[in-house]
C-alpha cells in the first residue's frame, strides 16, 4: 500500500519550504511479459473503390539494419542540425541519382535508394503548404500509447542555395497584405525552421531536387518524455531529481519501415528505437531498446476558399483554431476564432472498425457511432456517419490519412478508456481525419468489478511550511491527461464506477447475459462521447444537472431522455440506492445540448461566402444558451483555478448534486458492507475482495471531493450582457447550501461515525501473493486501514483548507446580493473542529479518529505558527492565523474539560494529554513543553 505521509509536526524556518519525502509515494508495478510484435505488414482487405490506389509497393522488405536511413543522433527537442541528412557537397546529377532508385509516385514522390529514403520535390512543391500529422502507431501504454495523435503542423519547403529548409509557417498572426501592420508584423513574429536538408540531387532543367527524409527518424514529437512516464519513477531525493527515467532515440537501431505515396497524401512509418536505463519498463522487456513506431501523414493543405470556416462562440463548446489579426484597432478583440468541424461537402465520415476490435463489441461501437446521424439529419445532413469493417486487403493501412478508424489497444496500465482525436487544418479548423482508440483493459476492469492497475497516488499536496495546496483537479477528477482535445480519461473514474455496478449486479444474482449487456452499454456511452470529440465538440461539464434524481431512476424516462443533457460530459454510473427503482446505468442517448451544439456547428445558412456572413444567425443560436438544457462549461471550468462552481463537475448527476452525493455515500457504503458476500468468487483468491474494496472506496472519496466544491463555491455563467435569461458571471453559493455540503462531509468523512468497517470484512482483504511483473508490490500483508482512511480524509481536509478555497470564503460576501448569507472563513474553522472533535467528551476515542484529530490539530498549529509573509505568499487570507489560534484555544478548553473524566481509557487519556501539550506549546511557544 502507500506509505503514510508525514504530517508536519514542526515548522521549518520561516521562509523554508518543506519537501515531504515518500509522500504517499507508490512505485509503479512491473509490467507483464510482452512478446515483441513482428514487423507489421499492411492489414488485410481492399480499400473502398473511391480511394486511390498506392502507386508503388511498400519499401523493400529487408532487415531493420539494412533498411535503416541516415543514422541521426538525437538532440534536445527543438534542436536540428543545419546540414542534416547528407553532406554539403554539390548536388549529384538528377538522372544518375534516380536511375537505380525505387520511386513511389504521390503527393510528394518518395525515393528509396541504398537503404535511405528521399523526397523528390518538384518546383510546384516548393513554397507550398503541406500538413504533417503524426500518430504513434505502436507504443507501450501510459502516455506513449498506440494511436496517440500529436498536433498537426504546416510546413513549406523553401530552397536556399544548396539546401532545402523545412519551415513551419506561423499561422497564428496575420495582417492585410502591403499594409503598415503587415510590415510591423514581419519584424515582430517569425516562422520556425524545423529542419534543413542538403540537396543531394538536382535536375537543373526541370528544377526538381532530391532531399533526405531522415527527419522522420528523429524524436521531433518528444515521445521520449512520454516514454519516460511509462517507466517506474526514479527515487526522489531531498534536493530533487528526475521523476522518471530519461530516454533518447538510438539512431543505430532506427529505420524507415514503410512508405506509401498517394495522389493526396504520403504515409511514412518510422521504427524508432529508444534507449534508456537498463531494466524493465511497462510494455517492454528492457529499457535499453524500446521500439516505437511513429506514423507521419503528409497531406496537401486544402486550398484557400474551398471551405468557409465557422466563427466560434464561447457559449457553445467546440475546439477552436484562433488567429490574431492586426487589421482594425477599433475591434473589441484582435482574435478570430474558428470552430473545428468536419466539411461534409467532401462526403460523410466513414469509420472503419479495425480487425483489432473483438467481434462481440463491434455492435455496441457501431450503434453508438450511428446514433449521431439523428443529430446531423436535423440540420439537413442525412447519413452523415457510415460504419464499415476493415477491408480485407493487405495494402489497407489504418494510419493512412484517407481513413477514419476505430482502433482497439490493450495497455498494461491504461492512460484512458477511449480517446477521440481529430486532425484539423491549423489555419481554418477544417477537420480532415478522425480516430477513436479504445483501451480494452478498461473494459476488462468493468467486467471484473475492480480496477487493479497501479495508478498515481491521489494525495493532497503539502506546500511551504507544510500548509496544504489544492488537490481537487488530481484527486476529484482523476484526469491523467494534459489537454481535453487529445485525451479523455475514463480509465480510472469511469471504469471504477462501472466496476461498482458489476458488484451490484453480482450481488443481485445477474446472469452472464445481463453482465454482457451492462458492459456493452458502458462501451456505447464511451464511444458516444469520443465520437463527439471527432466532430469538434469539447467537454460539457455543466450538462449533468438537467433532470431530477427521481426521473433519472425511472427506466422509462432514461430510455427516452437519458441521464444528462449531453454525452460530452463525464456522466457517472447511475446506480440507485437500495429500495429505489433503477434507471439506465449509462448515458445511451444524445441529449438536447448535443443536438443544439450540432445545429450551431453544422447548420447550413444560404448565401454564405465568408465567415462574417453567418455571424447573426450563429449569434441567434448561441443566445439560446441560457436555457437549462443548453448549459455549457468545459475543462478549464471544472479543473484548476477556474473550478469554483459546484454545478460544473465531472461524474456528478442530478438537479440537486448534493442529493446525488448523499446517495453515493449510501450506495458505495452499502456495497462495501455486503462485499464479503459477493467476493471473492468461488475458487478465486481473497485479493479480489481487497481490490474491489479499494475500487469502491475510491468512488466514495470521489463523492466527498465533489461535495467540497460547495465550500467557497461560486456559481458561474457564460451569458453575454443583454442575453435573455442571462445571469452575471459570478453568484455566491448561499450559506445554507454550503452548510448542507459540509454536513455531508462531516457525517461521512470526518465524524467518529464515518468510515467504520466490520472485522469480518477487514479479515478478508488478503494480498496478492504473486510477485512478478504486472502486479503490485505488497508493502503490508494485512490491509493498511490506517493509511487508507487517513489518505482519504487528508485529501478532503486539504481541499477545504487550500489557499484557493479559503480565499474565496474570505471574499465570497463581496459578490453576494444584499440580504444573501454566505459561508464565512470562521464557519469553515468552526464546523471542521466540531466534526473532527465530536467525540472529545467520550471516555473512548477510536484509534482511527485519534489519528484524524492529530492531523487536524497539527494543521491548525502549522497555521498558527506561520509568519504573516509566508501566509500571504501562499495565498491564504489574512485571518488564517488568528482563526487557527482561536480554534486552538477552544480546543484546549474542550480537551482540558475532557481530561477531568475519570472514565477515560489509557490510550484516550494519553492522546488528549498529548494534544493538550502540543496546543499549549503552539499558543505559547516560550512555555516549557509538558509543564
Amino acid at each position: 500500500m502507500i506509505a503514510r505521509r508525514l504530517f508536519p509536526f514542526v515548522l521549518a524556518a520561516a521562509a523554508a519550504a518543506l519537501i515531504p519525502l515518500g509522500s504517499h509515494a507508490q512505485q509503479n508495478a512491473d509490467a507483464p511479459v510482452v512478446q515483441p510484435s513482428p514487423d507489421p505488414g499492411v492489414s488485410p482487405s481492399p480499400p473502398p473503390s473511391a480511394a486511390p490506389e498506392p502507386t508503388a509497393s511498400p519499401a523493400p522488405s529487408a532487415s531493420p539494419e539494412r533498411l535503416r536511413a541516415v543514422a541521426v543522433p538525437t538532440f534536445p527537442p527543438g534542436f536540428h542540425l543545419p546540414n542534416f541528412g547528407g553532406s554539403s557537397a554539390s548536388p549529384a546529377p538528377y538522372a544518375s541519382f534516380v536511375k537505380n532508385a525505387t520511386r513511389q509516385f504521390g503527393l510528394i514522390d518518395i525515393l528509396a535508394k541504398d537503404d535511405e529514403t528521399y523526397f523528390d520535390l518538384g518546383p510546384q512543391q516548393l513554397d507550398h503548404p503541406f500538413i504533417i500529422a503524426p500518430v504513434l502507431a505502436s507504443g507501450v501504454g501510459s502516455e506513449a500509447f498506440a494511436g496517440r495523435v500529436f498536433d498537426s503542423f504546416i510546413i513549406e519547403f523553401k530552397r536556399v542555395g544548396k539546401r532545402v529548409l523545412w519551415i513551419d509557417r506561423n499561422s497564428s498572426f496575420s495582417a492585410p497584405p502591403n499594409s503598415a501592420a503587415a510590415n510591423a508584423l514581419a519584424i515582430s513574429v517569425t516562422d520556425s525552421v524545423i529542419n534543413s536538408t542538403p540537396i543531394v540531387a538536382e535536375d537543373t532543367k526541370t528544377k526538381r531536387v532530391v532531399v533526405s527524409a531522415a527527419f522522420f527518424l528523429t524524436d521531433f514529437e518528444n515521445v521520449a518524455k512520454s516514454l519516460g512516464g511509462s517507466g517506474p519513477p526514479e527515487p526522489v531525493i531531498l534536493l530533487g531529481g528526475p521523476p522518471h527515467p530519461a530516454f533518447s532515440v538510438d539512431a543505430s537501431k532506427s529505420y524507415i519501415e514503410r512508405t506509401k505515396a498517394l495522389p493526396e497524401n504520403d504515409e511514412i512509418l518510422a521504427s524508432l528505437a529508444f534507449s534508456g536505463p537498463a531494466g524493465e519498463i511497462v510494455g517492454a522487456p528492457d529499457g535499453r531498446g524500446v521500439r516505437l513506431r511513429m506514423h507521419y501523414s503528409i497531406i496537401d493543405a486544402p486550398a484557400r476558399g474551398s471551405y468557409v470556416p465557422r466563427l466560434a462562440d464561447d457559449r457553445v463548446g467546440y475546439f477552436i483554431t484562433a488567429q490574431k489579426r492586426f487589421n482594425d484597432d477599433a475591434l473589441p478583440t484582435p482574435f478570430v476564432r474558428y470552430i473545428d468541424r468536419w466539411n461534409f461537402n467532401n462526403g460523410p465520415i466513414v469509420y472503419y472498425l479495425t480487425n483489432e476490435i473483438p467481434a462481440q463489441y463491434k455492435g455496441a461501437i457501431r450503434t453508438a457511432l450511428l446514433s449521431w446521424n439523428a443529430a446531423f439529419a436535423k440540420v439537413g445532413i442525412p447519413n452523415a456517419i457510415e460504419v464499415r469493417d476493415q477491408p480485407e486487403d493487405p495494402s489497407w493501412d489504418p494510419d493512412d490519412a484517407r481513413y477514419s478508424t476505430v482502433r482497439w489497444i490493450t495497455s498494461d496500465q491504461p492512460a484512458f478508456s477511449a480517446y477521440g482525436p481529430h486532425i484539423a487544418d491549423p489555419r481554418t479548423g477544417e477537420i480532415l481525419r478522425v480516430e477513436i482508440v479504445i483501451d480494452g483493459e478498461a473494459l476488462r476492469s468493468v467486467k471484473r468489478g475492480f480496477v487493479d492497475q497501479v495508478q498515481p497516488t491521489r494525495t493532497a499536496g503539502l506546500g511551504a511550511a507544510g500548509l496544504p495546496v489544492s488537490s481537487l483537479p488530481a484527486a476529484a477528477t482523476q484526469l491523467g491527461c494534459r489537454d481535453s482535445e487529445h485525451c479523455d480519461d475514463f480509465a480510472q473514474a469511469s471504469a471504477e464506477m462501472a466496476a461498482a455496478g458489476t458488484v451490484e449486479l453480482r450481488a443481485s444474482g445477474a446472469g452472464s447475459a445481463a453482465m454482457q449487456r451492462y458492459a456493452d452499454h458502458w462501451l456505447r456511452s464511451v464511444v458516444l462521447h469520443e465520437s463527439g470529440h471527432n466532430f469538434g465538440l469539447r467537454h460539457n461539464f455543466a450538462a449533468f444537472h438537467l433532470y431530477a434524481l427521481p426521473q433519472i431512476h425511472d427506466k422509462r424516462f432514461t430510455q427516452e431522455h437519458g441521464l444528462v443533457a449531453s454525452v460530452m460530459g463525464y456522466a457517472p454510473l447511475n446506480l440507485s440506492p437500495p429500495g429505489q427503482p433503477q434507471g439506465d446505468y449509462f448515458q445511451l442517448n444524445l441529449g438536447p445540448y448535443d443536438l443544439w451544439a450540432i445545429r450551431y456547428g453544422y447548420a447550413h445558412f444560404p448565401g454564405v461566402h465568408r465567415p462574417d456572413d453567418e455571424r447573426a444567425a450563429l449569434r441567434a443560436i448561441a443566445d439560446e444558451s441560457t436555457r437549462p438544457q443548453y448549459a455549457y462549461a468545459t475543462d478549464e471550468d471544472a479543473n484548476g483555478p477556474l473550478a469554483i462552481d459546484p454545478y460544473v463537475a465531472t461524474f456528478a448527476l442530478g438537479r440537486d448534486p448534493l442529493n446525488f452525493y448523499h446517495n453515493q455515500f449510501d450506495v458505495y457504503g452499502g456495497l462495501v458492507s455486503s462485499l464479503d458476500r459477493v467476493y471473492p468468487r468461488a475458487d478465486e483468491p481473497y485479493f479480489e475482495e481487497r481490490a474491489t474494496f479499494e475500487t469502491l472506496m475510491r468512488g466514495y472519496e470521489r463523492a466527498a471531493l465533489l461535495a467540497t466544491k460547495y465550500v467557497g463555491g461560486i456559481r458561474t455563467s457564460r451569458a453575454h450582457r443583454g442575453q435573455p435569461g442571462g445571469a452575471p458571471p459570478f453568484r455566491a453559493i448561499p450559506r445554507a447550501e454550503a452548510r448542507r455540503a459540509f454536513a455531508l462531509l462531516a457525517e461521512n468523512v470526518f465524524s467518529s461515525r464515518a468510515l467504520r468497517f466490520s472485522p469480518e470484512l477487514l479479515a478478508d482483504l488478503g494480498p496478492d501473493h504473486y510477485l512478478h511483473r504486472g502486479v503490485r508490490d505488497v508493502e503490508q500483508s494485512d490491509f493498511p486501514l490506517e493509511d487508507f482512511v487517513g489518505t482519504m480524509q487528508d485529501d478532503v481536509m486539504f481541499e477545504l483548507f487550500s489557499p484557493d478555497t479559503m480565499s474565496r470564503l474570505a471574499n465570497q460576501h463581496l459578490v453576494a446580493p444584499a440580504g444573501t448569507e454566505t459561508m464565512s472563513l470562521d464557519d469553515l474553522f468552526g464546523w471542521m473542529q466540531a466534526a473532527v472533535w465530536d467525540d472529545v467528551a467520550r471516555p473512548t476515542i477510536d484509534p482511527l479518529h485519534r489519528n484524524l484529530q492529530r492531523r487536524y490539530t497539527h494543521l491548525m498549529i502549522a497555521f498558527s505558527l506561520a509568519p504573516s509573509f509566508l501566509v500571504n505568499a501562499l495565498g491564504y487570507p489574512g485571518d488564517t492565523v488568528s482563526l487557527a489560534r482561536y480554534e486552538l484555544r477552544r480546543l484546549n478548553e474542550s480537551v482540558t474539560t475532557a481530561l477531568r473524566d475519570r472514565r477515560l481509557d489509557v490510550p484516550t487519556r494519553a492522546h488528549l494529554e498529548d494534544m493538550q501539550s502540543r496546543v499549549r506549546h503552539a499558543l505559547d511557544p516560550g512555555a516549557v513543553r509538558g509543564a
